[in-house]
């Protein structure tokens, strides 16, 4: 299995890849990319923890994963 750590590092490796931004990843993408065929609560929390770290943020959707910069990447004007 591949560590939290790992698969933080990557993920981040796939930000920058794709702008540094944010990026969607479909849940079947992220099972691959986790080299997990379950995933519980207490794992998804440890790769929270471990993205928060580096200033990433990773919301777990109903159709998609989504990893996000913490900073404002898209400001609008109210």
């Amino acid at each position: 299995m591949i560590s939290v750590f790992n698969i933080s590092n990557e993920m981040i490796e796939i930000l920058r890849r794709y702008g540094n931004k944010a990026v969607t990843l479909k849940w079947e993408q992220f099972y691959t990319l986790t080299n997990r065929d379950q995933l519980h609560e207490e794992f998804l929390d440890e790769v929270t923890i471990e993205l928060k770290k580096h200033g990433v943020r990773i919301i777990y959707g109903s159709n998609v994963v989504i990893v996000v910069r913490d900073f404002c990447w898209f400001p609008v004007d109210l």
